[in-house]
């Protein structure tokens, strides 16, 4: 499985590749008509360039992305297209999730982490109340004895 267009996180796709939930995709027609950039950064091997345009859609740079030729529904407009189709693992940073722009799926995957917060800092609150009630017991018994 070679590298494709000289990138080193984009790679031809097989069968059963790496991507992780969750997984999302964007077709070459919905990239594109609107940008003319990405067809420059191709032709460039510009990595940085082409590492920058996929954050923005929604990729998890940090990991591989896949392309290949299949017939798929563009995202932006329904349409069924045969041409390149980019395989990624969505973001689920804090920033794509509040965009507006990011996959039920993408939200879920993160709801465990925003639980385990809310969690971590009622814990704290607990904890706080325990050492109150244990204080208060302890002046209270100091002060009835």
């Amino acid at each position: 499985m070679g590298d494709v267009i000289g990138m080193s996180f984009i790679k031809q796709y097989t069968e059963l590749e790496d991507i992780y939930p969750p997984e999302q995709y964007i077709s070459l027609e919905d990239i594109t008509p609107h940008n003319e950039g990405f067809i420059k950064a191709c032709y460039e091997n510009n990595e940085s360039e082409l590492k920058r345009f996929f954050h923005s859609v929604g990729a998890d740079v940090e990991k591989n992305i896949y392309v290949r030729t299949c017939e798929h529904r563009m995202r932006t407009s329904n349409k069924i297209v045969n041409t390149l189709r980019f395989d990624f693992t969505e973001r689920v940073d804090e920033e794509w999730l509040k965009s507006g722009l990011a996959s039920e799926h993408a939200k879920m995957q993160n709801v465990d982490i925003f639980l385990k917060e809310e969690l971590r800092q009622l814990g704290r609150q607990l904890d706080v109340h325990e050492a109150n009630k244990e204080y208060i017991k302890g002046t209270m018994g100091a002060i009835i004895a």
